[in-house]
């Protein structure tokens, strides 16, 4: 029965997780961000508009969102489909390191659930392609890369010997164009790993550096047309976040957040750790009943999982926590708990220092992934809990025997935390009213009329501020500046261009001081033809005077009942139509410049 018993382990949780995959691919046209998601489509859409960034990476997604017509679910499944595909390669990496005997099909199947761990970056149901999604991709590019390094033979020839090298390069500098503070923490643990490997000082480093750098001066380039201004750009987006909170502030980058569990957190966390540990041994006898319990209870626990994904189960929660990633990290204490008794019980060898130096590097890299984000680190250090699972297949090492099914046991129950997460992240979506299935109501949005499927009353808004616009002939591509705080969906919705940033954000300290900031370097003639959207007594709303245009007048449009969602209740909208002399007010603009001189306006549309 053995052997049977180890086929449906192996095979179980593949096609368990092919059906997850494919069931979120069907879900990428329903729901809409109003907040995070739509200020990703807006860079998106055009990151040129946007003169100073830190991240680049809408630049990255740019050429894609056009070659797929602006087409927001399908930009959805391709960072699916992506980060699923790249997760899966450092699977096979990994698996293949501590079993080169595996027969091929064997490999991809485990590896396939190792990969699938990698969607937590869209836990809280966020798929549209961002900063996040790119840092993590570039993060397993990177390694997947020194993984290999350290499995490659320094005596093979130059193009094996140097390829990983190259593909360590494509990886830093994918995780640079996300975010410099994650590139800076990935090439610090990249020197460690390396020189314990002893392959710092060969030719392989130089090649990755090499790369990266071309990559790096080709982007520069693509960018700003020179590299003194793409370097203006990052410095100056890194002082104006700085100026709206201290939180951005580089003294508080490299910091140890605490972990919020409360005692029910803590007490799933460790009964995940404790259950996980020991399924894994128990997956490592050869008596048949124990075989039989460990198929029981991984069989048992893809179900609960899975019906979680499928919404059959609430769970009995009360909403979406960003603590709940983290449950993710019990598969590492977990996976020590197993080895600590495997090698109390000689089932387990020391493992050879490449595979500890390994096994540290996948420890640290979630962290690496958090670096520099605003919030709380260990949420954030989360969402790549992949590697996290790396690390604890390494811990556990492998059997002397084929019959011997831990890393089965544990890439499945890896899985099934994973797939358990995005259940309640498909049930509670980011502010959004509803669970994702449940999203019916069919909408147009962006300038290309993309069809999504979103909640009654965010159809009933959009349909009702699409109707205003269209009455007003607002065309396709017309600057809109948002000054709600926190509706920089509307203006995608429309199909607008949100000037000044992506997303205007309200609420902080220095809201108002950023949004003038930024708005200072949009070129006069696209600031006097702009139409504004305005929330007077919203909770985010910033000041009509960060425009500062003399000689402006408008047309009030509205109201527009915003719908109900991160904030109980709905708000009074305005659409500002202009109806001051275009002309007048640019060239009022320009001289108002000329005499105290500010930030180069330097966007076009």
């Amino acid at each position: 029965m053995t052997p049977q018993i180890n086929a449906i382990l192996r095979w179980l949780p593949a096609v368990a997780s092919v059906v997850a995959l494919g069931y979120l691919l069907t879900l990428a046209d329903r729901g809409f961000d109003f907040t995070d998601e739509s200020s990703y489509l807006n860079w998106i859409a055009d990151p040129w508009l946007y003169p100073l960034s830190v991240t680049q990476y809408g630049f990255v997604y740019h050429p894609v969102f056009t070659l797929l017509g602006g087409d927001v679910a399908a930009l959805r499944r391709f960072n699916i489909i992506v980060t699923f595909l790249l997760g899966c390669g450092l699977g096979l990496v990994v698996v293949r390191s501590l079993i080169p005997q595996l027969r091929f099909i064997s490999t991809l199947v485990l590896a396939m659930q190792v990969g699938f761990v990698a969607l937590l970056i869209i836990a809280n149901w966020l798929p549209t392609p961002s900063y996040n999604s790119l840092n993590l991709q570039g993060l397993l590019v990177s390694a997947t890369a020194l993984c290999l390094i350290a499995c490659t033979d320094r005596e093979g020839g130059p193009p094996r010997v140097l390829l990983p090298f190259v593909l360590l390069g494509v990886g830093g500098w994918l995780v640079f164009m996300a975010k410099p503070t994650s590139a800076g923490l990935l090439a610090a643990i990249a020197l460690v790993y390396l020189t314990s490997l002893r392959r710092l000082f060969t030719p392989g480093p130089v090649v990755a550096g090499a790369v990266a750098g071309l990559l790096l001066l080709s982007s520069a380039l693509y960018i700003d047309g020179s590299v003194t201004a793409f370097v203006s750009r990052l410095s100056d987006a890194v002082t104006l976040s700085a100026s709206m909170d201290s939180s951005y502030s580089t003294g508080r980058i490299l910091r140890i957040d605490t972990i919020a569990f409360t005692n029910l957190d803590w007490a799933v966390f460790w009964g995940l750790a404790t259950l996980t540990a020991i399924i894994a041994v128990l997956s490592t006898t050869h008596n048949p009943k124990g075989r039989v319990l460990v198929l029981m209870a991984v069989t048992a626990a893809i179900v609960f999982s899975g019906t979680a994904l499928f919404g059959l189960t609430g769970l009995g929660l009360q909403g979406w926590s960003m603590w709940n990633v983290l449950q993710i990290g019990a598969v590492l204490p977990a996976a020590i708990l197993a080895a600590a008794y495997l090698l109390w019980r000689g089932k387990l060898q020391r493992p050879p220092t490449a595979r500890l130096l390994t096994i540290g590097m996948f420890i640290v890299l979630p962290y690496a992934n958090a670096v520099g984000t605003n919030g709380n680190y260990w949420p954030a250090a989360s969402y790549a809990g992949i590697f996290w699972v790396c690390a604890a297949l390494l811990v556990l090492g492998t059997g002397d025997t084929p019959g011997d099914g831990r890393q089965s046991a544990l890439a499945a129950l890896g899985f099934s935390i994973a797939t358990l997460i995005l259940g309640i992240g498909l049930q509670f979506p980011y502010r959004q009213p509803q669970p994702v299935r449940d999203n019916v109501q069919s909408i147009q949005v962006g300038g290309n009329n993309v069809g999504l499927l979103v909640s009654d009353q965010f159809a009933r808004y959009i349909n009702e501020l699409q109707a205003s616009a269209k009455e007003k002939n607002l065309l396709p591509r017309t600057p809109v500046i948002d000054l709600t705080g926190h509706y920089p969906g509307a203006v995608f919705a429309l199909g607008g261009a949100a000037v000044g940033q992506a997303w205007m954000i309200g609420g902080y300290p220095g809201s108002d001081s950023l949004a003038k900031a930024s708005l200072e370097r949009v070129a006069c003639a696209i600031l006097a033809r702009a139409w504004l959207l305005v929330e007077g007594n919203g909770p985010r709303s910033l000041s009509l005077s960060v425009t500062e245009l003399n000689g402006a007048s408008y047309e009030a449009i509205g109201p527009i009942a915003s719908p109900t969602g991160e904030y109980p209740r709905s708000y009074a909208q305005r659409l500002m139509r202009p109806t001051h002399d275009v002309n007048a007010v640019a060239s009022a603009c320009l001289v108002a410049r000329e005499r105290q001189p500010r930030g180069p306006a330097g966007t076009s549309l």
